[in-house]
């Protein structure tokens, strides 16, 4: 379903979709953001929701907290056959969700998720403090 945002393709035309793969039978809902400057592979019956984003890389530009604690980096995201991933969900670099696996509207995604699990939420929580 348009529209579909593409961030990071390749700078050829023929490298544009090179960093994406999509199995069959695949739903893609309006609003997806696709980040590729990793690879995404989504294999077969994977279901996507509106306003999904699927984030492959972190580069905080030339922000202070750049190369001091959030220095560039990227890696590709698998959703694994029969995935279901519910509105606004956001899926960040370096996950595979596995097959069959529910994602939960508005839930952010930032570590594995094993097969045939329901994963609901984006709790916001003080990870790290920073040095001035």
């Amino acid at each position: 379903m348009p529209p579909l945002h593409v961030h990071n393709i390749g700078t050829q035309a023929s490298d544009h979709f090179k960093n994406l793969t999509v199995g069959r039978q695949c739903y893609i809902g309006p609003d997806l953001f696709l980040d590729l400057k990793d690879h995404i592979e989504i294999e077969d019956r994977v279901t996507i929701s509106m306003r999904v984003s699927l984030v492959t890389h972190l580069d905080a530009g030339e922000s202070p907290v750049s190369l001091d604690y959030f220095p560039p980096q990227h890696k590709p995201i698998v959703l694994k056959e029969g995935v279901y991933i519910g509105a606004g969900a956001c899926i960040l670099m370096g996950v595979t969700i596995g097959e069959g696996a529910v994602i939960g509207a508005g839930s952010v995604i930032t570590r594995d998720v094993p097969a045939h699990s329901v994963i609901v939420g984006g709790t916001s929580r003080i990870v790290r403090q920073l040095e001035d």
